[in-house]
């Protein structure tokens, strides 16, 4: 979920690695012809989709280009445009399932939370907190400053 939510950590590939090596990610190129497609990051890297993840999402794979082979020929141009109306829909199935994905984690996240007596706090609500935090510190060390001299 870091990864393809934008985690740029410099750790993050290896430990995925480690945690999963059938998750290995692998380098994606931009004149990719495979039928596949893959979930990119900022990175460039990508993990390559199987069939069992495209019913997941409730998609259907790609066209294969195997299937626009006639009389030895390949067919380019029909290949092409059914792969595109084919991505163009795709990529709106993607973006629910990764919302629904987001909300998910985030759902487990805050049930946690309150199971270990936790406070959910909204994004506005942490950055508070981390400044009353800051303001707090501040104090602590002008008394320890003070005790000091």
């Amino acid at each position: 979920n870091d990864k393809y939510s934008g985690c740029e950590n410099i750790f993050l590939d290896d430990y995925i690695k480690w945690l999963s090596p059938e998750m290995e990610v692998t380098e994606e190129t931009p004149a990719d012809t495979n039928t596949s497609t893959s979930s990119g990051t900022s990175t460039g890297e990508s993990r390559k989709f199987t069939d069992e993840d495209y019913k997941e999402m409730g998609a259907v794979p790609p066209p294969k280009a195997e299937d626009y082979i006639k009389d030895g020929k390949f067919l380019e141009d029909e290949y092409r445009a059914d792969h595109d109306k084919w991505y163009a829909e795709f990529q709106v199935i993607y973006d629910a399932y990764q919302k629904q994905k987001d909300q998910e984690f985030l759902d487990s996240t805050a049930e946690y939370t309150e199971s270990v007596g936790g406070d959910n706090l909204t994004a506005e609500e942490f950055k508070q907190q981390i400044e009353e935090d800051r303001e707090f510190s501040k104090k602590v060390a002008e008394i320890m400053q003070s005790y000091g001299q």
